[in-house]
């Protein structure tokens, strides 16, 4: 870059007359120019496989093989004996499309969590449009961070949602919440005191 600059200002060549040096220059630049770009370029799909498409692969693999072993632990404990087998069989099938929905659900949320924040990241590496205003970058990074991390959070609400004994027992318990404040609500109101929120 100095050389060029040079050249360019001052309309000459300041190496002397020697057209090997200016050729290797203008190669060697080049030559920089090229592997530094191949470098950024890989760093970032580096960055986007390793980061995103390498824990995607290890979940679904992950995720396919539970799907298997359960599947094949279920088909094996159904024995065809008579009318039983055919109450088992729907119960095992109704089983089996919750797993297989449970198993979709988290490694879609996963897939969509993380995918704003790779995105942004590979965006950044090549182009950087946020150049000019990097306090907008320090916005999209929070959010793109945000919603990545928010993944985390999503596991447990799935969990919960697809067990049924986890619904049951927690409507249970809300249930015994509700009737608790209001039994305490009506106490609180004949004596005219305070604020009471009930369910």
């Amino acid at each position: 870059m100095p050389l060029t600059l040079i050249e360019l200002l001052s309309q000459y060549w300041p190496l002397g007359k020697e057209p090997s040096l200016c050729k290797l220059v203008g190669t060697s630049q080049a030559v920089c120019i090229f592997v530094s770009t191949m470098s950024i370029t890989a760093i970032a799909l580096d960055r986007f496989q390793v980061q995103y498409c390498l824990p995607i692969i290890m979940v679904s693999i992950s995720y396919a093989m539970i799907y298997r072993k359960l599947k094949h632990r279920n088909n094996s404990s159904l024995r065809p004996s008579s009318v039983t087998r055919t109450n088992n069989s729907s119960r095992h099938d109704s089983r089996v499309r919750k797993t297989n929905t449970l198993l979709v659900t988290i490694a879609l949320i996963f897939c969509l969590s993380w995918l704003p924040l790779n995105l942004f990241n590979v965006i950044v590496d090549f182009t950087n449009p946020f150049y000019d205003d990097p306090e907008a970058m320090v916005i999209v990074y929070a959010v793109c961070h945000l919603i990545g991390m928010s993944s985390a959070c999503s596991n447990p609400l799935l969990y919960g949602y697809f067990n049924d004994n986890f619904k049951r027992q927690f409507f249970e318990i809300f249930t015994v919440v509700c009737r608790l404040n209001k039994t305490s609500e009506r106490p609180a109101a004949e004596r005219g005191g305070g604020v009471v929120y009930g369910c």
